[in-house]
């Protein structure tokens, strides 16, 4: 029950989320409207207007409709069946969006170019770039203890390890993130070097602010997994909020940073300006063989996209195509894993706990107590693992029995507590009911 609604909230934010981002594109940012390049006059142009009103009427039925079309999943209790329609809903809650946007992006180039709006000289043009900052990167030591809070519960909670462990590398990405994936390219838009230093000014700054604040935040959801670890309702409901509030500080610093390009760029596009119309296609993929960098600055915002003329951005993006591609298997791939034989065996020298091909080998000579349990412990929680309707396996802990290495099906009682002569546990059992009661039998002998 709890999954069905973390889906559901952690989702069904995305067609608004889309719709605002789509419909903000209809806003002239460095002479820019969905991805195409045109002079002031356009601004006022009524095939223009109409074609981006057109544009947002489609953005707003297609988001409606993927909103709308979310509401019956709350009546779907399988794990897996849940997973499968939620990545697929997700993958046409990407796409379906963004075919009105490649639609109205090549009706504007067209009425671009019949209206000779295209920029077809090749007049050189001398612009003074003295004026734009020279790189400031905010210094390493600023991320450097959010980067080692994230890690620091792992010296006192080792059943928690992976998850510590998870937040931490991730912690390190958000710096690499800030340093290596922002290109310092100038904002040029026009001959205005001002202007240009001002928009180049105010992507590095946001740019800068979200990945410090990511990086902090991972280091408040290490410490919550580890303070909160005996009130896992309480941790999941914090670490939730916190990812919420992440998510509107980086959607509200992009919508800030889109309206200061906004501003800026107001009165810009009377003369000369900069238009690379040619190397976005479809206004989404940048392919530019003279640009030897993988890593693009995207149009307005602040975010970056890879160049497909690249060979190693070729890669990337077909593996980000392949990744969406299999997001509606997903359900299936869990299906399969759920359903895993899970059996034990007992031989002379050991007790053996199979699920799948993976073992747990227990030698018989180091178990020292063995019960029989009829249900699963009170309020056991998940430290890391899978944890199906019909499968939990991972490292579990509950009151009064600490931590467990658990292979079981929660379905299928009764099921083995063992433990061995160093203190480590194991809560075992098998999809065949007589084959559990029979080896604790053996092992009473």
């Amino acid at each position: 029950m709890m999954l069905k609604w973390i889906l559901w909230l952690s989702l069904g934010w995305l067609p608004v989320l889309m719709y605002f981002m789509l419909r903000n594109e209809t806003k002239f940012k460095k002479n820019i409207v969905v991805a195409v390049t045109l002079p002031y006059q356009a601004r006022s142009d009524h095939e223009v207007l109409e074609l981006l009103d057109r544009f947002k009427r489609q953005i707003l039925w297609i988001n409606l409709g993927l909103l709308l079309i979310l509401i019956p999943f709350l009546l779907i209790d399988s794990q897996w069946l849940m997973m499968s329609v939620y990545m697929t809903w997700v993958l046409f809650a990407m796409v379906l969006p963004m075919v009105p946007y490649v639609r109205t992006n090549l009706a504007l180039k067209r009425l671009k170019a019949a209206r000779g709006w295209k920029r077809v000289d090749q007049t050189i043009r001398h612009v003074n770039l003295a004026a734009v900052p020279p790189a400031n990167w905010i210094s390493p030591w600023a991320f450097l203890p959010g980067i080692v809070i994230s890690f620091l519960p792992i010296i006192w909670d080792r059943a928690m390890f992976p998850l510590y462990l998870t937040f931490g590398l991730t912690a390190l990405f958000f710096w690499f993130g800030y340093r290596y994936l922002y290109r310092n390219k100038s904002e040029m838009v026009d001959q205005n070097t001002e202007l240009t230093r001002l928009l180049t000014q105010v992507r590095r700054y946001n740019w800068g602010k979200v990945w410090l604040l990511f990086v902090y935040s991972f280091a408040l959801m290490s410490l919550i997994g580890w303070l909160l670890a005996k009130w896992p309702f309480i941790q999941l409901v914090a670490i939730i909020l916190l990812s919420f509030i992440m998510t509107i500080f980086a959607i509200r610093v992009e919508f800030r940073t889109r309206r200061i390009q906004e501003e800026l760029t107001k009165d810009s596009g009377k003369d000369w300006y900069v238009d690379d119309d040619d190397y976005w296609l479809g206004g989404v993929v940048y392919y530019n063989p003279n640009d030897s960098r993988l890593l693009i600055n995207s149009r307005v915002g602040m975010n970056s996209t890879f160049n497909l003329a690249q060979t190693s951005g070729k890669i990337l993006a077909g593996g980000l195509v392949l990744m969406l591609l299999a997001m509606p298997f997903t359900g299936l791939f869990l299906r399969a894993v759920e359903n895993q034989p899970i059996s034990l065996e007992l031989s002379q020298q050991s007790l053996i706990a199979h699920r799948g091909r993976n073992q747990a080998v227990m030698a018989l000579s180091d178990i020292e107590q063995v019960e029989l349990l009829t249900e699963l412990p009170k309020n056991m929680t998940r430290n890391w693992g899978s944890g199906f309707d019909r499968q939990l396996s991972g490292r579990f802990s509950a009151p009064g029995y600490g931590a467990m290495e658990l292979r079981l099906d929660p379905t299928k009682p009764p099921y083995l507590l063992v433990t061995l002569r160093d203190g480590t546990t194991y809560l075992i059992g098998s999809r065949d009911t007589t084959e559990t009661e029979e080896i604790y039998r053996r092992l009473n002998r």
